[in-house]
């Protein structure tokens, strides 16, 4: 079963030791070799240090699962900065903050953030 998602947010890292600390418990955690893993096939854009992610669409929850681990592993790895997840047909979202634990988002903010970004991007929502 598939649901729409769409990951937002911007991660800045102290260190390419940072960086690489977390490429390796990737590494170590399967995430190359799952074929769940919607990010196998690509690295996510770091420039300067930094992390920007912007994207949406539809995948089944199992790779959705596994995008949040991706994601988390990164964030805990950062030093500032925080991405957003929100499964858009769920009303469902999660903050995963730089170095920090994920935080489940209020239906509300959910909410109000696929009204905001819609807006920002021109597109309606995804709900």
């Amino acid at each position: 079963m598939s649901t729409g998602y769409w990951f937002r947010g911007r991660l800045s890292f102290a260190s390419e030791s940072a960086i690489g600390a977390a490429r390796d418990e990737l590494e170590e955690g399967g995430a190359r070799t799952s074929p769940d893993n919607p990010f196998r096939d690509r690295e996510l854009p770091i420039v300067d240090r930094v992390l920007t992610l912007e994207e949406r669409g539809w995948m089944p929850y199992t790779c959705l699962e596994i995008a949040c681990w991706v994601l988390g592993t990164w964030a805990r790895h950062a030093a500032q900065g925080e991405l957003l997840v929100l499964y858009t047909q769920d009303g469902y979202g999660l903050r995963i903050p730089a170095g920090g634990e994920d935080e489940e988002l209020e239906p509300e903010e959910v909410d109000a953030l696929l009204e905001q970004w819609s807006h920002e991007s021109g597109t309606s929502s995804a709900r």
